[in-house]
């Protein structure tokens, strides 16, 4: 069984609690502990991002359809921050 724990103490309390069970059964318990990380990123794209990427990949992208595009993802990315 694999589980993640916030903190090593709950870890050891879990382990503790099932340890003697487990020896019992004549199986071995192995816990290993370290830190999980979660690195907060801010993985969305910008307009200026989306449309120099088209730009690089040969795509030319006529100025209405650049203003249709910005409206359209601000209108998700808005829609978005409203249901956080």
């Amino acid at each position: 069984m694999y589980r993640l724990f916030d903190s090593p103490g709950i870890a050891d309390g879990f382990a503790n609690v099932y340890r003697d069970e487990i020896k019992r059964k004549g199986l071995d318990l192995k816990v290993f502990s370290g830190t999980r990380h979660k690195t907060a990123r801010d993985t969305s794209v910008s307009i200026t991002q989306f449309l120099d990427t088209a730009k690089r990949n040969g795509l030319e992208v006529p100025l209405d359809v650049q203003e249709r595009i910005v409206v359209a993802l601000t209108a998700a990315d808005s829609l978005t921050r409203n249901r956080m």
